[in-house]
């Protein structure tokens, strides 16, 4: 915990139903150093308004 591995860090997304957590959605998310040519860059805060957006697509409701 607390370590990156690799320079690749997971971004989560988690719902909870009475009192049970369980995982919605996961995303990689890389440092800018360890990105490819041809990838995007973005940050964990825009990563995790994707997918709350991509989660509103799909009609989840808080």
């Amino acid at each position: 915990m607390g370590k990156i591995a690799q320079g690749i860090v997971w971004v989560n997304v988690y719902g909870i139903y009475q009192n049970i957590t369980f995982q919605l959605m996961t995303k990689i998310y890389k440092l800018k150093s360890r990105l490819k040519i041809r990838d995007n860059y973005k940050t964990k805060t825009v990563r995790a308004g994707e997918m709350v957006r991509e989660l509103k697509e799909w009609d989840f409701k808080k």
